[in-house]
């Protein structure tokens, strides 16, 4: 068999390492699966950026939310707006609602209602997306900022609050339902585990399950309370991740409040956290890098660079693809095949 010397390869990429040789030189193509070689090809094929055909830049100053609209449009949450943008041709169609200050959280509560709120407000608006009009403002007449939102129901969000509560509102009749109390600090993060319960965090590095029925909080996770936790996503009924300032992402069983997992690759804050699949886990930075993780091993699949500043957001899209938006006022969509190659089916 002929023999390859590794360091021919050492800086070359891997797309290359297989263009220079014929397709039937079947025992060269064998070397090259050897793990060796792909160790010393890895770190330039890694840096695999966008499709540049793919990519869609506008004007706006920093894109802070991305939600999807249906399966050929999204909504972009920024800077005095919101905007609605065609995935296929990457254009702004329009943009229907104004605000007077930076967009910090979108909800689409069904096909016709989207609820926003923004920065250093102590209301909630909800607008309807046939006519684009305003149809109603929620407010329980607390001078509280409101610094989170996220949906229960069709017709139920809850909301994170500064003044460290949590209100449950009816979206239709525009009523508070319920407060929720415990935290002594400002909300700053919510995702629902079901329609009876959610889980909440706080400026005070603590991560709480609350039972909405009721009212009361079923649970105080005190594991995530060695560092302040910037993003958190569901993987399963049991597990969440949760992204934070040390730069590690923790795969956390929500029962046993066991850390099953410890990511640690990125060089900056985590940001944000997106869960692909069952297997894969998606985490943007302040390193302005994205990285794709394997939830099974914890291992990084692959580091994505396309952004110049940091991620902010990550939606995910259909057919294996994702979006990403970041301080540098684009957002880019990732193809399958920028993030597919797979190291263990080769060896």
């Amino acid at each position: 068999m002929m023999s390859i010397p590794f360091s021919r390869f050492k800086k070359k990429s891997l797309t290359l390492a297989y263009t220079i040789f014929p397709i039937n030189y079947s025992d060269i193509l064998e070397e090259i699966r050897y793990k060796k070689l792909y160790q010393c090809i890895l770190k330039e094929d890694q840096r695999i950026t966008y499709n540049e055909n793919l990519q869609m830049s506008n004007s706006l100053s920093s894109v802070s939310c991305l939600i999807k609209l249906n399966k050929t449009q999204i909504l972009i949450g920024c800077e005095y707006e919101i905007t609605i943008w065609d995935l296929q041709t990457g254009k702004c169609l329009q943009t229907p609602y104004k605000h007077d200050k930076c967009v910090i959280s979108l909800v689409l509560l069904n096909k016709n209602l989207l609820v926003s709120c923004i920065r250093s407000d102590y209301s909630i608006k909800v607008w309807d997306l046939q006519s684009n009009h305003l149809v109603r403002t929620l407010h329980d007449g607390n001078s509280s900022w409101v610094m989170c939102l996220a949906k229960v129901n069709k017709t139920q969000i809850v909301t994170g609050n500064f003044d460290n509560t949590i209100n449950l509102w009816d979206v239709n009749t525009g009523t508070c339902l319920k407060t929720l109390k415990g935290h002594n600090y400002r909300v700053s993060l919510i995702i629902k585990l079901s329609n009876d319960q959610i889980l909440s965090c706080s400026y005070e590095k603590l991560v709480k399950i609350w039972d909405l029925p009721t009212g009361s909080c079923i649970k105080t996770q005190n594991g995530h309370s060695r560092r302040t936790i910037e993003c958190i996503v569901l993987i399963s009924n049991t597990r969440i991740a949760s992204g934070s300032i040390d730069n590690s992402i923790e795969i956390w069983d929500i029962n046993t409040e066991n850390c099953l997992l410890t990511l640690k690759e990125h060089k900056g804050s985590i940001t944000c956290l997106l869960k692909l699949s069952n297997s894969k886990l998606i985490s943007g930075s302040l390193d302005n890098i994205i990285i794709i993780w394997d939830l099974k091993t914890g291992n990084c699949l692959k580091t994505l660079y396309g952004h110049s500043l940091k991620i902010l957001n990550l939606l995910k899209l259909s057919r294996g693809r994702f979006l990403s938006g970041s301080r540098d006022s684009k957002f880019i969509i990732w193809d399958k095949k920028d993030w597919m190659f797979d190291l263990d089916k080769l060896d």
